[in-house]
């Protein structure tokens, strides 16, 4: 099939891992995404979160995770992925430029159980960048930073 909009923004990445019962989970992310959890947001009375238009804003970078099936449907139903999605997470985790990430998981020492995890490379915010979206500023950095973080489980 073609290829078809995620949403809004540029220079993005995907990175998969397979999981129990043959499934796959697939993380994507992106640099000039939407701060839908943003100041400005949160303080209007409308549009509500999920009626909000997604503009593109330089320097925030998102992520969006989920099962491959669960990317598929999202994808034949032109469903952009967005905060609201019951099956995609979505999320602004930094700002900056050129993201890169890869998914793992590894299995925790105390409950002994699969999770993810997410290790993201990206070129830093500095202080030639505004924070557009009132997504809230991270400190100015040079050169290239390193991220981690686990995700959720669906």
């Amino acid at each position: 099939s073609p290829p078809a909009s995620a949403g809004v923004g540029v220079s993005g990445g995907v990175s998969g891992v397979s999981v129990s019962g043959g499934e796959w989970m697939l993380l994507e992310v992106h640099g000039g995404g939407f701060c839908q959890n943003s100041a400005d947001h949160n303080r209007n009375a409308a549009p509500a979160t999920c009626e909000a238009v997604p503009v593109s804003t330089p320097s925030v970078l998102v992520y969006n995770y989920g099962l491959l099936r669960d990317w598929q449907q999202a994808i034949e139903k032109g469903q952009k992925m967005n905060a609201c999605s019951h099956t995609i997470m979505h999320g602004a985790y930094d700002q900056g430029h050129h993201p890169a990430a890869a998914l793992f998981t590894y299995t925790t020492t105390t409950q002994k159980t699969e999770v993810f995890g997410v290790v993201e490379v990206h070129e830093a915010y500095t202080t030639r960048d505004s924070d557009f979206g009132s997504c809230g500023a991270p400190l100015n950095r040079t050169g290239v930073m390193l991220d981690g973080w686990p995700l959720v489980q669906l």
